[in-house]
């Protein structure tokens, strides 16, 4: 299964969140992220639970420095993110 570490990062522009996942430098990368593009919410527990519900992990709140998790390309579309991947 090809998997890659990843870093959600939770950016605030206005009323809304965009959740962007950059690959980690240095981390295993089984496949390119090149064009993968930020994901919009409206509120920050919709993160939470889609990343919940892709089965990447669980938080009460977003952590201040970011979350770091080993994703699959189909945790990558389910939790909506497009692109080239």
């Amino acid at each position: 299964m090809d998997t890659n570490l990843v870093e959600f990062k939770l950016r605030r522009t206005g009323a809304t969140l965009m959740l962007a996942a950059e690959p980690v430098s240095g981390g295993p990368q089984s496949f390119s992220m090149k064009g993968v593009q930020v994901q919009r919410f409206r509120f920050e527990h919709d993160i939470l639970n889609a990343l919940e519900r892709t089965g990447i992990g669980y938080w009460s709140e977003f952590p201040a420095d970011n979350i770091q998790a080993t994703v699959t390309r189909e945790q990558l579309h389910s939790l909506g993110f497009k692109g080239i991947y």
